[in-house]
């Protein structure tokens, strides 16, 4: 019985892990997106940057709450 206990350890281990690198590449993207976002800001508006600025906030719009709720629990 040991032997099944130490196989569900592993799995909920593997699965932990796979969830806290999925928040660390969210922070990472959000950091990202945010340094692009104040790069486009810095320039003269075009039609492409504010485009490009609209769909960077809906990523963050997305990232932002897997990171909160992962603080959360």
């Amino acid at each position: 019985m040991s032997a099944f206990l130490e196989g569900i350890g592993k799995v909920i281990g593997k699965i932990a892990d796979h969830i806290q690198g999925r928040i660390e590449r969210a922070k990472n993207k959000i950091a990202k997106l945010e340094k692009e976002k104040r790069g486009l800001q810095n320039k003269p508006s075009t039609v492409e940057s504010s485009l490009r600025i609209t769909a960077i906030d809906d990523e963050l719009n997305e990232l932002r709450p897997i990171v909160q709720n992962a603080a959360k629990d």
